[in-house]
Parts: C-alpha cells; sequence; structure tokens
C-alpha cells in the first residue's frame, strides 16, 4: 500500500475535527506491508487506506471471529460513518481544490515505489 501523504495529512485534519485521536499523535501516514485490494490500487492512482478504532478490544484482533461480531455492533457502525464522513470531506477538499489536486498528484508521480502501474490497464483503453 502506497499511502499519499498530502491526501492523509488533509484526512487526518477532517478526522481530528470530528474528535478522532491518533494513536501515539501518529496519523499512520506510512507505507504498509500487508496485502490488501486497495494496495493494488495505490499503485495505479493516489490513495490512502485509514485504519481506525471500531470498539474492538485484544483479543478481538482483525481477521478473527471476536471482531467480526463486534463489526457488526451499532457502536462499530458509528464509528464507520464518522470516518466515512472524514474520507467524503477529503474527497470534496480535493475536488474544489485544484492545487490541492497537483499536489497529490505529483507526490503520486514522484513515487519511486510505484511497480505496478505500467502493467495496469486504464480504464476505457
Amino acid at each position: 500500500m502506497i499511502a499519499n501523504k498530502k491526501m492523509a495529512r488533509v484526512f487526518a485534519k477532517h478526522a481530528e475535527t470530528k474528535g478522532i485521536e491518533f494513536q501515539d499523535n501518529n496519523t499512520r501516514i506510512c507505507e504498509s506491508a500487508v496485502s490488501t485490494d486497495m494496495g493494488n490500487v495505490s499503485h495505479v492512482v493516489p490513495s490512502i487506506q485509514p485504519e481506525y478504532f471500531i470498539g474492538a478490544q485484544f483479543p478481538n484482533v482483525n481477521h478473527t471471529p471476536g471482531f467480526t461480531a463486534v463489526a457488526g455492533s451499532s457502536k462499530a457502525q458509528e464509528y464507520s460513518l464518522k470516518i466515512a464522513e472524514c474520507m467524503a470531506l477529503t474527497v470534496l477538499d480535493l475536488m474544489m481544490d485544484p492545487d490541492l489536486l497537483s499536489k497529490v498528484k505529483i507526490e503520486f508521480e514522484a513515487n519511486p515505489n510505484r511497480s505496478y502501474h505500467k502493467y495496469c490497464r486504464q480504464a476505457g483503453k
């Protein structure tokens, strides 16, 4: 996963205004080594993949039945809707601010870790 740092900062700004706290004050603006479909997408377009708290506590970590049960709770839905709003506001900022969008694209194009983009077929081509 190639996280676009400029886009992640915009997301973090919105998250903080909604009262979302980042663990250790770290907005997790980093490269990820896990395997996800989003990781593939991030080689083709600027991307972020926010990770967030849904109320699950150890031992109910991701990919466990306990986590699945927590994920279906009303409280988890509240957290998820708050994150979705922050993501939508991030997209709105990018659409409304051509300079910001340009900076996001420049960072993306300059990233030397983009290895799959030349093999991916663009939509409509």
